[in-house]
């Protein structure tokens, strides 16, 4: 198959090439009518009987009798869908999943087991893919418009894989015991201690697991979408940086990552406050992120919210390294690439 770029433009514009407005047959011979003399330009219409009282047949149904039809269009989609399907589940990387979810959302001359394999894959794979906070609602776009698309006759039978993205239920984590209440001080004091101490690789992947942080942070090729990044942060930060982070949230708060509060006018009267990250806001409705863990969101319209306010508040809650002893914060920042 051709370049990526090169597939959108198969499903959506096959056949039909323009040509010049004086050029009728598609010749290129612009200004030169069929069948006129010596290839001389006619300087009028030919006249025709009864031209003043009857309209002039189409041109098009005698120069274009061979054109191609809809059944062969809705033919050739069929073909590069099939093919456009077989590269993304060959694909290699999510980024080039996504590409080809993308391309397809607007090709037409699917069958039905096409639609099927197509829309399955937003709800098995795209859904539970990992990139920044932004992902999962171009996720949901694409789906969404892709199922705009779908004929009605033909909705009922893809109900299942039609229906709204959700986030992937969590795997359950088992309960650690309370270790200490620890505070950036006594953290950089044991630390110190374990300077010569071999940091145990495995089981800070673990922890990095047991402390919920894959909940949220990215980490490489694993992990949530709604917190920030941290493949490299021990190549951007300290130590002491990153520790302050974990045991103090709220110190420093980017606007990204900030806790907004909704005021909302609520059914049948009264109101109540929501607080969560903003995850999507349209001119119609606002979308917030009430619970990270559970990946429950809630979304409301413009004309029920009353009052919308930023907090300085970090949707990271504070004591996640509690459960954990010192040398476990060690193995911790090891895994992260960093001691």
């Amino acid at each position: 198959m051709d370049a990526p770029g090169s597939c959108e433009g198969a499903l959506l514009a096959v056949g039909d090439a323009p040509v010049s407005s004086g050029d009728p047959v598609g010749n290129g011979k612009s200004g030169v009518a069929a069948g006129s003399d010596g290839g001389k330009p006619q300087t009028s219409a030919p006249k025709t009987a009864n031209s003043s009282d009857k309209p002039v047949a189409n041109p098009g149904a005698t120069v274009h009798a061979g054109r191609k039809g809809a059944d062969f269009h809705a033919e050739l989609g069929r073909e590069v869908i099939e093919r456009t399907l077989a590269l993304m589940d060959e694909a290699k990387s999510q980024e080039e999943q996504i590409h080809y979810a993308l391309v397809l959302r607007w090709a037409h001359g699917w069958t039905p087991q096409q639609r099927e394999r197509y829309f399955r894959w937003f709800h098995e794979k795209g859904a539970r893919l990992s990139g920044g906070n932004s992902l999962a609602g171009f996720i949901r776009k694409i789906h969404t418009e892709a199922a705009g698309r779908v004929p009605d006759s033909e909705k009922a039978a893809l109900a299942k894989w039609l229906a709204p993205l959700t986030s992937p239920a969590a795997e359950a984590v088992k309960p650690r015991a309370f270790v200490k209440a620890w505070t950036l001080a006594d953290l950089e004091k044991d630390l110190d201690a374990l300077k010569d101490r071999k940091p145990d690789l495995a089981r800070g992947r673990e922890l990095y697991a047991a402390a919920q942080c894959s909940r949220c942070h990215l980490f490489k090729d694993a992990g949530g979408n709604v917190g920030p990044d941290l493949s490299a942060v021990a190549q951007r930060f300290q130590r002491r940086d990153i520790l302050e982070a974990i045991v103090d949230p709220n110190k420093v708060v980017s606007d990204q990552y900030a806790l907004t509060t909704l005021t909302v006018i609520k059914f049948g009267g009264g109101e109540e406050q929501v607080t969560g990250l903003l995850q999507e806001e349209t001119s119609g409705t606002i979308r917030i992120l009430t619970d990270p863990f559970a990946g429950t969101s809630r979304e409301f319209y413009h004309n029920v919210v009353k009052k919308k306010e930023k907090a300085a508040v970090s949707l990271m809650p504070p004591a996640l390294l509690n459960t954990l002893t010192a040398e476990e914060v060690a193995d911790l920042l090891a895994f992260l690439g960093g001691r």
